[in-house]
């Protein structure tokens, strides 16, 4: 009987414990899956806005509060900050540092008036579901998912929110556009700090300007004072769209692409190339980046303008190779200007531009040809660049595919180079060498190399020497949209150089110490084709392998 009893109680405990199991998921199932949290009616948030294809990682912090239509947002620690009222006054604001040549880091003021949403930095979460749970950062999250088709195109917007405190931790997002048959875009954002307790303080919606605020320039609108908008409203491209039929008009003069698969593509490039270009100017640099005629172009496309300093292992030996004189400095005893420029004196032929061909360093060789002849006869010529494309393979140049400068002058000692008018226009293209048929116009005996890394020596060489020809590594995309300021890019290799440019001068901007540096991507590029280098630290490798031609 004891026994029986034990059985029966087991039975009956089985039987409860099986019921409560059941209630239990019928709980569960009858709660549903998770939902996305609603829009907080305030919070602040700081965070990294992750732009893979732009390759940029940019540092924010935001105050929002819904209810009373006021957001703030600083980009780089408050370097630039963005202000939407969409209350009453419906105006935005923002600050940021501007340099000229008096002064220098000067904070100024734009006002942009419509402004009727706030600027939140967390996506509206009502059309997302429940996908999966996921750990994110060593939190466990429920991930939520959104799926928009716009004609060919599919954009997964992603969020995940953390499962004990319901706020978030990572927004994503992938579009594919079927018409291309890949992936067009990729962003995210990581929040780090976040609290949705404390109301944001009256203070922290101060518009701290120094003077009055100036209207915004119609060209920058929201992409630049609100970047934010773009990638959190979930397709908002209205402003990218602005700024790329602008683009249209000024660079390509409503002359339409070959296909609607080819415009598609252009489009997609552009908004990667803009995202870049503005979140640079956030960033306080001492040069500023502009929309130029590259900015319809792939990462790929842009990389080939560049790497055009190659040769073949170096000058034939059945080719020979040019002479090289020792540097040496002339005693004149005069002291070298602070400021030197031989455009000014007419030493310097127009800006160039090498098109798709990787032919940079016929520019430098040809350029630095010019202001040799220049100096040393007092008249502005154009030497040919085709000719060396056309004509020195011999002495290991690879004409589209890249060269160098020590191999150019090789070519030119034993054959000299001839005028442009009289050789023909450059081409863009491998040609046929027919360097026979025109006569050399230049008796070149050699080359000079500037001692490296010396800025003294490559002002003297500047100064009395004329033009120099010199390689930097020219691989970012800082460089590719450099509009004005004196440039530095922290990350540029002094060593490893794929580009050929021409040192036409030196001088100081705002105290910052520069090379004046003209380049072959046209008049549309950078300051009117030039660009200013720093001095500093050997940047980009400007003084690593500066050179000359001597002439008899």
């Amino acid at each position: 009987m004891r026994c029986l009893g034990l059985v029966i109680v087991s039975f009956v405990l089985l039987q409860i414990s099986g019921c409560a199991s059941a209630d239990a998921v019928l709980r569960h199932e009858s709660q549903g899956p998770p939902t996305p949290p609603p829009m907080p009616k305030f919070y602040t948030v700081s965070g990294t806005i992750e732009l893979p294809y732009a390759e940029i990682s940019e540092p924010f912090s935001a105050y929002v509060d819904n209810e009373k239509q006021l957001s703030r947002i600083d980009y780089y620690s408050g370097m630039v900050q963005s202000f939407n009222f969409a209350n009453a006054s419906h105006s935005g604001y923002l600050l940021h540092p501007v340099s000229t040549e008096t002064e220098k880091n000067k904070r100024d003021c734009y006002q942009l008036a419509g402004v009727y949403n706030v600027q939140n930095v967390l996506p509206d979460a009502s059309y997302f579901t429940y996908s999966r749970a996921e750990e994110v950062r060593g939190v466990m999250c429920n991930v939520f998912v959104n799926k928009t088709v716009f004609a060919d195109k599919v954009n997964t917007y992603t969020l995940w929110v953390g499962q004990k405190d319901n706020r978030p931790y990572r927004y994503d997002m992938i579009g594919y556009d079927s018409l291309l048959g890949s992936h067009y875009d990729r962003y995210y954002v990581e929040y780090m700090e976040y609290d949705d307790k404390t109301r944001p303080q009256a203070k922290d919606f101060e518009v701290k300007a120094p003077n009055t605020c100036h209207p915004a320039p119609p060209s920058d609108g929201v992409a630049a004072l609100n970047p934010l908008s773009e990638l959190v409203s979930g397709g908002d491209h209205r402003s990218v769209d602005a700024h790329f039929q602008r683009f249209q008009t000024v660079h390509r003069r409503f002359k339409p692409y070959d296909s609607q698969v080819e415009e598609r593509r252009r489009t997609h490039a552009f908004r990667q190339n803009l995202r870049y270009i503005h979140s640079k100017n956030r960033a306080g640099l001492p040069y500023k980046l502009a929309v130029n005629h590259l900015a319809d172009q792939s990462r790929d496309e842009l990389r080939t303008r560049s790497r055009c300093r190659k040769s073949r292992g170096g000058v034939l030996e059945s080719a020979g190779r040019a002479t090289r004189h020792p540097f040496t400095v002339p005693s004149s005893g005069d002291s070298l200007p602070d400021n030197w420029d031989w455009r000014i004196l007419g030493g310097v032929s127009p800006v160039k531009d090498q098109g798709i061909c990787g032919s940079c360093w016929s520019f430098g060789a040809a350029g630095v040809l010019e202001g040799a002849y220049f100096v040393k006869t007092g008249k502005r010529v154009r030497f040919s660049q085709q000719q060396l494309v056309d004509c020195s393979w011999g002495f290991g140049n690879n004409g589209c595919n890249g060269g160098e400068d020590v191999p150019s002058y090789s070519y030119m000692q034993k054959h000299g180079l001839a005028f442009e008018e009289d050789y023909g226009p450059y081409l863009m293209q491998d040609a046929y060498c027919h360097a026979e048929k025109v006569n050399s116009s230049v008796n070149v005996t050699g080359y000079i190399q500037v001692p490296p890394n010396n800025i003294t020596a490559m002002k003297a060489a500047l100064f009395h020497s004329g033009p120099i020809s010199v390689s930097i590594d020219a691989s970012h995309l800082s460089f590719v949209f450099y509009s004005s300021g004196v440039y530095f890019e922290p990350a540029c290799s002094s060593t490893d150089l794929d580009h050929s440019v021409l040192a036409v001068g030196y001088g100081v901007l705002n105290g910052e110490p520069y090379w004046l540096v003209k380049n072959s991507w046209s008049f549309y590029w950078g300051n009117n084709g030039y660009v200013l280098m720093s001095t500093k630290n050997n940047n980009c490798g400007v003084t690593t392998d500066a050179t000359f031609p001597t002439l008899a």
